[in-house]
C-alpha cells in the first residue's frame, strides 16, 4: 500500500530517471577529498539536479573543530607511471583511486623496491585498485594499483613516476537546506558525505537518494505543506559533520526527533539497519516499521558496527537519534573501497526502492501522533455508519471491533505505531481509523511526540 509522498514520486519517477542516471555518470569521476575543488563541483550538480540553492558552511584550513583540524585542499591534477622505456603503464583514464588520496607530489625515476614501498594494492582481490587515504599521518607519495598489475613489474626495473597534487589553503564546505514547517522546532535530519572520489555505492548512492528525497519534499512543500521541518547536511564524512555541530549544536539537540544518515543504498540487497545509539529512539522505530510496510526483511546491525556519520550525530553530548539504513553495508561487502565499487555494481532501480523506503519514513513521521478520546466509554460507532447494527449470537463485524481497539489505545500515552504493533495490524489501518475518528470528533491530537 502506498501512501501520498510514494505516490508523488510514482508518477516522477519516469521523468527523474533519466536525469537520475546522468547525475550518477556526472558524479562517478569526480576527485573528491575532505577539501577539494570537486566537493564543489559535486555540490553544484546536486542543486542543479534537484533545483534547490544549498546554504554553505565554510570552514577555512587550520581551523579546529572538536579536535580536529581542517586541512588544505587537495586537488589531483595527474598521474603517469612508466616503465623504463617510457611506454606508459598506468594513468587516471581508467580510475582516479590509482592515487592515495592525500599524496604527496612526486616527479622521478626509482628502482623497482622503492616502488613497491610507496604502492598499496589488494592481495585478495587481484582485479581491485584499493581505495587508501593519508589526510593526518606523515606525508609522503603513494600510488595504488590492481595486483595483477603489480605482478607483471619486473624486479629489476626502474620506474618513471609522475604525480602532480596541488595543495592550498581553502574551505571545507558543507551545504545544507532546511525544507518544511519553519515554525516548530521539530526537525529530522538526513544526513550524507561528498568526500570519496570514484566509488559508486559507498560514495554516490546516498548522495543520489539525499537529492531526490530534498528534491521531492520541497515539491510537495510548494502545495501541499510539510507538518515537520527536515534539515538536509552534506559534506565530508566524519570532519564535515563534526564542523556543522560545532556552529549548531543547540538547535541540533533542542530541535532534533529524529535522523538518518543515506549511505551504501544503491546494491541489489536486502536492508541493513545500523541502530543509533540508544537503539530505541524514533529513528530506529520507524526505519522498522518502514522496512515491513516494504514487506522486506532486514538485518540489524550493531551500533558497535557503525562505520559513517552517524559516529558523530550520536556521539555525546550531542546524543541525535539518528541511525543509518544501507543495503549493501560499509565495511562488510567485497567491493567496498575499491575500483569495483563502480556503477555496474549499483543498480537505478535500487535507488527508486531506497528513495521509496525513505518516503515512507516521511509518511510515518508527517503522520505519527498521540491521540486521546474524547467521549466516555466505547462511541456508538453505529451513528457514523462504522459499525453494524445487527447483532447476531454477540458476534460483530471485523471493521467495527478493529475501529474500537484502535480507539482503546488512543489514550494520551501511545502513538499509532505503538499502537500498530500493540494490534499485529498494519500502520496505515490505524492511521485511516484515527483519521477518521479525528474527523468526527471522537479523538484529539495531543502534544506532538518529542524524542
Amino acid at each position: 500500500m502506498t501512501n501520498r509522498f510514494e505516490n508523488y514520486i510514482e508518477n516522477k519517477w519516469s521523468e527523474w530517471q533519466t536525469e537520475t542516471t546522468q547525475l550518477l555518470n556526472d558524479l562517478y569521476p569526480i576527485r573528491r577529498a575532505l577539501v577539494a575543488d570537486g566537493n564543489i563541483e559535486t555540490l553544484r550538480l546536486i542543486e542543479k539536479f534537484s533545483k534547490i540553492t544549498l546554504d554553505y558552511s565554510k570552514f577555512p584550513s587550520g581551523t579546529e573543530v572538536g579536535n580536529w583540524t581542517v586541512p588544505k585542499s587537495w586537488n589531483l591534477r595527474s598521474f603517469q607511471l612508466k616503465d623504463r622505456n617510457k611506454n606508459l603503464l598506468q594513468d587516471l583514464s581508467d580510475s582516479n583511486l590509482r592515487v592515495m588520496v592525500g599524496s604527496l607530489s612526486f616527479k622521478g625515476i626509482v628502482s623497482y623496491a622503492e616502488l613497491t614501498r610507496h604502492c598499496y594494492i589488494k592481495e585478495d582481490m587481484q582485479d581491485a585498485i584499493p581505495y587508501v587515504t593519508n589526510y593526518y599521518g606523515k606525508r609522503d607519495w603513494a600510488i595504488c594499483m590492481k595486483a595483477s598489475e603489480f605482478n607483471k613489474l619486473k624486479k629489476h626495473e626502474n620506474y618513471h613516476v609522475d604525480i602532480d597534487v596541488e595543495e592550498s589553503p581553502s574551505d571545507l564546505v558543507v551545504g545544507s537546506k532546511l525544507v518544511g514547517n519553519s515554525a516548530i522546532k521539530r526537525e529530522v535530519l538526513f544526513s550524507t558525505y561528498n568526500c570519496h572520489p570514484q566509488m559508486a555505492n559507498n560514495e554516490l548512492s546516498g548522495p543520489i537518494v539525499w537529492s531526490l528525497l530534498l528534491r521531492a519534499l520541497s515539491e510537495i512543500d510548494k502545495t501541499d505543506k510539510l507538518r515537520n521541518r527536515y534539515r538536509f547536511v552534506i559534506g565530508p564524512e566524519t570532519i564535515g559533520a563534526i564542523a556543522y555541530i560545532s556552529q549548531n549544536f543547540k538547535i541540533l539537540k533542542d530541535n532534533t526527533v529524529a535522523g538518518y544518515v543515506l549511505t551504501c543504498l544503491g546494491v541489489d540487497q536486502d536492508f541493513t539497519v545500523v541502530p543509533s545509539r540508544k537503539g530505541n529512539t524514533l529513528s530506529d522505530k520507524f526505519a522498522d516499521r518502514a522496512i515491513a510496510m516494504t514487506d522486506g526483511t532486514y538485518r540489524m546491525s550493531s551500533y558497535l558496527a557503525r562505520g559513517s556519520d552517524e559516529r558523530q550525530w550520536c556521539f555525546p553530548p550531542l546524543d541525535l537519534p539518528v541511525c543509518t539504513i544501507t543495503t549493501a553495508k560499509f565495511h562488510e561487502y567485497p567491493e567496498y573501497h575499491t575500483s569495483l565499487d563502480n556503477l555496474d555494481l549499483i543498480s537505478i532501480d535500487q535507488i527508486f526502492k531506497s528513495l521509496k523506503l525513505y518516503m515512507k519514513i516521511v509518511f510515518l513521521m508527517e503522520t505519527n501522533d498521540i491521540f486521546e478520546s474524547n467521549v466516555l466509554g466505547e462511541p456508538m460507532l453505529s451513528k457514523y455508519d462504522l459499525y453494524s447494527t445487527k447483532n447476531f449470537a454477540g458476534i460483530v463485524d471485523g471493521d467495527g471491533k478493529n475501529f474500537l481497539n484502535v480507539l482503546n489505545y488512543c489514550d494520551g500515552q501511545h502513538d499509532l505505531l505503538d499502537i500498530a504493533k500493540m494490534l499485529g495490524v498494519e500502520y496505515e489501518s490505524v492511521y485511516r481509523v484515527v483519521k477518521k475518528a479525528r474527523q468526527i470528533g471522537l479523538v484529539s491530537q495531543t502534544n506532538r511526540i518529542k524524542n
